[in-house]
């Protein structure tokens, strides 16, 4: 039995804020949601408004990512995700939703993220 409060997850989470368009299999957008987190495994994203996927929904995440030390300039990451969890009013956001990703990500896309060489 794992230790309590011990961290049990596979990848280290970034705290990241990012905007995340969510996309369905056929391009359409769903829903505009924030992260909360990121690592190599997935995501844990919030949105102030009900978001129309369901657990094992396979969409794609497009991620707006700052750029270090110049705010107004941005990049757009894509990835394919599996919805692994919702949960509709969960205070103090209206919905969060858990992707899991089918690979680690691209160490140039940690890097924007994480704001490191690596």
């Amino acid at each position: 039995m794992p230790e309590k409060g011990k961290e049990r997850r596979d990848h280290e989470r970034f705290d990241v804020p990012c905007t995340v368009c969510l996309l369905s299999r056929s391009g359409q957008a769903i829903a505009t949601v924030e992260t909360i987190n990121i690592s190599d495994g997935g995501a844990l994203m919030s949105a102030r408004e009900e978001v129309n996927v369901s657990v094992g929904d396979r969409i794609t995440i497009e991620v707006t990512v700052p750029e270090k030390g110049d705010p107004d300039r941005s990049h757009t990451l894509s990835c394919p995700a599996t919805v692994i969890r919702k949960v509709d009013a969960a205070a103090p956001y209206d919905t969060l939703v858990a992707v899991a990703f089918p690979e680690p990500l691209d160490p140039s896309i940690k890097s924007l993220l994480t704001g490191s060489d690596g």
